[in-house]
């Protein structure tokens, strides 16, 4: 939903749909609530361009909208809401490096031409994901569950 850009509507679209006594189930990204910070954990590796990725591809979009599912779905008359996050503290061993490796290269490109970073801090983040020490925490995964109330 993250990537949709009429997602009320469609959220509102999908609980009409659904028959009562229907599940909806979503799972969203929440990129804005837990950003590095290394007073909290030393390890832990700010990058300007994971913020610069992280301003990029939340222009059109709400970087909290996974964490802010609960509360529409209860809006929206859903019932035996249930609502889960999940994170990982990405790093070389995991594969989170790597994954923000392959982003990095993916837009870097968009990054500097959009003015959010430059080549120089580009080539510096991703020297800095393959170090030994290197960890950031991810976005957090938010699983959202809630049920169409029957008809009564």
């Amino acid at each position: 939903m993250i990537h949709v850009l009429e997602r009320e509507t469609a959220l509102e679209r999908m609980v009409r749909a659904l028959k009562p006594g229907g599940w909806l189930v979503i799972e969203d990204f929440d990129s804005a609530s837990i950003q590095p910070d290394a007073d909290v954990n030393r390890f832990e590796t700010p990058l300007p361009t994971g913020e610069a990725v992280r301003k990029y591809l939340t222009r059109n979009q709400d970087g909290y909208y996974g964490r802010r599912l609960h509360g529409r779905f209860r809006a929206l008359g859903l019932e035996q809401i249930s609502a889960e996050g999940r994170m990982v503290m990405f790093d070389r061993g995991n594969g989170g490096a790597d994954l923000m490796r392959v982003n990095f290269d993916q837009i870097g490109v968009d990054l500097i031409a959009a003015g959010l970073i430059t080549q120089r801090q580009l080539d510096e983040d991703i020297a800095r994901l393959t170090e030994e020490e290197f960890a950031m925490p991810s976005p957090v995964m938010w699983s959202v569950i809630g049920r169409k109330p029957r008809r009564r």
